[in-house]
């Protein structure tokens, strides 16, 4: 039976922390950093939808390395888990998975998403745009900075081809991308 409203926080436990999965992360500047993460709190996402699931971008306080404190939790599109966080400029671009982990075996079961948002609040950061790919990732797509606006996606396959994928973020408000076969890599 579903719930559509929602569901109820779980809270954190001191000794063996929350249950919610955090993915990598990146430090924007001295005092604040980026995690990838969801509000799922389930492996089976048989239903995705009811409630709704979704990937999350943390912004969290590092000022104090040794106590790290979450200040928001931003949504991050269609995905329903973040799975990387990179930042070039005044962009945040993040990558995760359409429809999450199936089970413990399954590894994530949807498509790349990838989404930017706008960093020059670093503590307030905005969703710009998201795209949903046909590519899969259910190792868990990662993401790295390139230079010049570019970002190189890791971790997807098409039709079980290993692929590199490269995302234009010169405008961070139309987002596009480049899948490039990377057998070569293997």
């Amino acid at each position: 039976v579903c719930t559509p409203n929602g569901t109820t926080p779980i809270p954190n436990d001191p000794n063996r922390g929350g249950p919610y999965s955090i993915y990598l992360g990146t430090a924007v500047n001295s005092t604040t950093s980026y995690f990838g993460s969801t509000d799922a709190n389930g492996g089976n996402i048989e239903n995705p939808s009811c409630p709704q699931i979704h990937g999350q971008l943390l912004v969290v306080d590092t000022s104090t390395p040794t106590n790290p404190a979450i200040l928001s939790r931003v949504d991050a599109g269609p995905m329903t888990q973040t799975t990387g966080i990179a930042v070039q400029g005044k962009t945040a671009l993040a990558v995760g998975d359409s429809m999450g982990i199936f089970s413990i075996n399954s590894g994530f079961v949807g498509t790349l998403v990838v989404s930017s948002f706008d960093i020059t609040n670093p503590t307030n950061p905005v969703l710009l745009d998201s795209i949903t790919t046909q590519l899969s990732d259910s190792a868990g797509s990662f993401v790295v900075p390139l230079g010049m606006n570019t970002f190189a996606v890791g971790n997807t396959t098409l039709n079980h081809t290993a692929e590199l994928v490269l995302i234009d973020a010169s405008n961070p408000s139309a987002l596009r991308y480049i899948p490039y076969n990377a057998l070569f890599v293997a």
